[in-house]
């Protein structure tokens, strides 16, 4: 979504996005108003307190390193793919950029590893996975979000959609011992990100006057609805009502090398 929009109003656009990551408020406020980026934040939370101090950590499909503030008492590396698009590298500089098949480090060289809803976007995720295996240290950890409930995005490298079954599969098959496998919220949050789409669909492809004015009041009427009306409603529906959460954003796993 983010390339359909100029290069500076991106740079705008990811620094504003850091910039409520590093605000405990605004990082509590996103559980419950875009459950997307809150459920991955907490699962950071989580990561946070597995890690020692100056223990070293690869964010392996790092993108613009947002999560780069969440590991400040860690010695923190950033690499991502090597046409990971150039407005990124504007707003950070990666550490190395590489083919993620091919990590240009020695054999057990990190204690843990980051890989953040980039999964998807690997042709062969085995091969992925077998190589974190092998740049992790024995007992290293692998701290790994996978979407379940998503559309087409960053085509066309979007390759796959996951489930809890396929995950647990690759992970063994690369070596990993399985901690947990958890669902990023169920059916009622899921339901809230594909309201929120709603309001920008609006405005996709308006190439005609008559269809621009036609946007404008849907968009009034169904932003405040799906953006801050009903997410408050369904957090509290998914809190309740959905505990097989066979629908869910997708999944948060921690896997640690045997």
């Amino acid at each position: 979504m983010l390339r359909s929009f100029s290069p500076q109003f991106q740079n705008i656009l990811l620094r504003s996005y850091r910039f409520i990551l590093s605000v405990p408020f605004f990082r509590s406020l996103l559980q419950v108003f875009h459950p997307e980026t809150g459920t991955i934040v907490s699962f950071l939370q989580y990561t946070k307190t597995q890690l020692k101090p100056n223990e070293r950590i690869l964010d392996a499909g790092a993108g613009s390193q947002n999560y780069r503030p969440f590991f400040t008492q860690q010695k923190y590396e950033a690499t991502d793919f090597c046409e990971v698009p150039k407005v990124y590298q504007q707003v950070s500089s990666l550490d190395f950029i590489c083919d993620l098949k091919k990590i240009p480090r020695p054999n057990n060289s990190y204690d843990a590893i980051l890989n953040i809803q980039v999964l998807e976007h690997v042709p062969d995720p085995l091969a992925i996975l077998k190589e974190f295996h092998r740049i992790l240290k024995k007992g290293g950890q692998l701290f790994l979000t996978a979407p379940q409930g998503w559309g087409l995005h960053d085509e066309p490298h979007h390759y796959f959609n996951f489930t809890r079954y396929g995950l647990k599969e690759l992970f063994t098959r690369a070596g990993f011992q399985i901690k947990f496998i958890h669902e990023r919220g169920g059916y009622f949050r899921y339901l809230t990100m594909r309201l929120q789409e709603m309001p920008l669909l609006f405005f996709r492809n308006i190439f005609h006057p008559l269809k621009f004015l036609f946007a404008i009041p849907l968009f009034l009427i169904t932003f405040p609805l799906f953006y801050l009306i009903t997410p408050p409603i369904l957090f509290i529906l998914d809190l309740f009502f959905d505990r097989e959460q066979k629908y869910t954003l997708g999944y948060a796993c921690h896997c640690i090398k045997k």
